[in-house]
Parts: C-alpha cells; sequence; structure tokens
C-alpha cells in the first residue's frame, strides 16, 4: 500500500467518510467533498459550520449524518 495523492489541508483531519464514490473530509468545521478523478482530487462541494467542530461522519443510504 502507498500514498496516492497528498493534498496539504489546514488544521487537522476529524472525520472521513465515501459515499456514492466521493470522498468526505472534515477538517474541524468544515465539510468538504471531494472527487477522484483518476490523477487528481478536487474538491466539489462544502459546507461550513462554524463554530461546531465534526468529529464523526456517517453514511445512512444517500444521506449524511454530521456529529458535533
Amino acid at each position: 500500500m502507498g500514498i496516492v495523492k497528498k493534498k496539504e489541508m489546514k488544521g487537522a483531519i476529524s472525520a472521513l467518510a465515501s459515499i456514492q464514490g466521493y470522498l468526505l473530509v472534515a477538517s474541524g468545521p468544515k465539510v468538504i467533498l471531494h472527487k477522484w478523478t483518476g490523477s487528481e482530487l478536487n474538491g466539489v462541494a462544502f459546507f461550513d459550520a462554524p463554530p461546531l467542530y465534526v468529529v464523526s461522519l456517517n453514511i445512512l443510504s444517500h444521506h449524511l449524518l454530521l456529529a458535533f
């Protein structure tokens, strides 16, 4: 197993999840939806929830549940 892609982020990653081929990354109060194109990891959507800190991402069918 090796590193496929490395991406610089501000702050620590607090949770990861995948949904329908997308990667969800929570970093503090921000949740970013990424799409892997084969060579690049592109952010396609985000949700900002200050002053809350996202600690858990759960997928239920096609729905995303956040825990603060």
